[in-house]
């Protein structure tokens, strides 16, 4: 019946669709049965999203047992399926809450979904533009993000998810000309460092023999980081993530960042220097810079001496802004020296 939603679609109401209706009206009379909405109790929307339709379902929990309010779902344009998961789940959350608008407007509402990034994104100042505008369209709204397993999330889930029923469904073919030399046993020395959070994430079970201390630091350890198939990615300071890789993975990606042409570590006697000292010809325009590890006055005149007189002879003037870096008796004796005018630019207006 979702191809009849479709644009310039055709109304063709045969069998199929009769089946599909039917189905539909049965599944939503039976158990758990939808509810009529108490508007004095809270209301609970769980999203999900695959990569060909979103789903959504209002509830509300009536003696601890969550009743369902609303069912929605939604296929995917072309463009939609192109997005990245992130942006498909908070697809799925604006779709709900724009289905759901007379619900929720002015309710207390804690949302559920499964893609433990999103709690992040909506607090994150810098992401992009298209989220940012999502995350401005739910804030008339006032609720909560929280966290749950997939497994924990099978009612959206299965409405995100189109089952094809007239798809032939055969056995895969074996691949015999597979080399038996290459099928490899599974061995401890390929599990990766985070199997024990990654296991916990997904099916929720702890490592056995782990002692009270330990089983503290290691639940400590999950709740900084969350599972989106197949990688593990942890929730760094000021809301940066970052994905965990294996042991086997650490050494190249640590030589490709320190040691390869493009790499960005020079040393530490390089890295230390954090001022740009720049000096630029008032005719010409010639340009001299230099990375130095302060803005003292030292620095400065040590600058102007190995850089600028000893190379180009010594200037006229030097107009500079009124920094205490410039205005300063060691800077100022140097200029006397070598009989050098110091000018100072207005400021704001070199």
């Amino acid at each position: 019946m979702c191809k009849l939603l479709e644009k310039d679609a055709k109304f063709v109401f045969d069998k199929k669709c009769l089946k599909a209706f039917k189905e539909l009206k049965q599944k939503l009379t039976t158990t758990p049965i939808i509810v009529i909405p108490d508007w004095y109790l809270s209301f609970e929307l769980m999203c999900d999203a695959s990569g060909i339709a979103i789903g959504a379902m209002l509830g509300q929990r009536h003696n601890k047992v969550l009743h369902p309010v609303y069912y929605a779902s939604k296929t995917l344009n072309g463009a939609q399926m192109n997005y990245t998961m992130t942006e498909q789940e908070l697809l799925a959350i604006v779709y709900a809450f724009e289905k759901f608008w007379a619900y929720l407007l002015g309710s207390k509402l804690i949302v559920y979904t499964d893609h433990a990034a999103l709690h992040y994104l909506i607090e994150k100042k810098d992401a992009k533009p298209r989220l940012i505008w999502w995350v401005l369209l739910l804030q008339e709204f006032d609720f909560e993000v929280k966290d749950r397993k997939g497994t924990q999330n099978q009612v959206v889930d299965h409405l995100s998810r189109l089952e094809d029923a007239g798809r032939p469904k055969g056995d895969l073919e074996i691949n015999d000309a597979f080399p038996d030399e290459h099928i490899l046993a599974p061995s401890s020395t390929f599990t990766p460092w985070y199997a024990d959070i990654a296991n916990y994430l997904v099916s929720d079970v702890i490592s056995d023999g782990l002692e009270s201390y330990q089983k503290k630091k290691f639940l400590r350890d999950c709740r900084q980081c969350y599972w989106e198939e197949p990688f593990l990615f942890r929730v760094c300071a000021n809301n940066i993530i970052r994905r965990c890789v294996p042991e086997e993975q650490i050494m190249p990606i640590l030589k490709a960042c320190d040691d390869s042409p493009v790499g960005g570590h020079h040393g530490g006697n390089r890295m230390v220097a954090k001022v740009l000292e720049c000096a630029v010809d008032y005719v010409s325009k010639w340009v001299e810079a230099i990375a130095l590890p302060n803005n003292e006055a030292i620095s400065v005149t040590t600058f102007l001496k190995k850089n600028i007189f000893t190379r180009f002879g010594t200037p006229r003037a030097i107009l500079s802004d009124g920094g205490s870096h410039f205005c300063n008796k060691v800077f100022t004796g140097l200029l006397e020296k070598y009989g050098v005018k110091h000018k100072v630019a207005t400021p704001y207006h070199p």
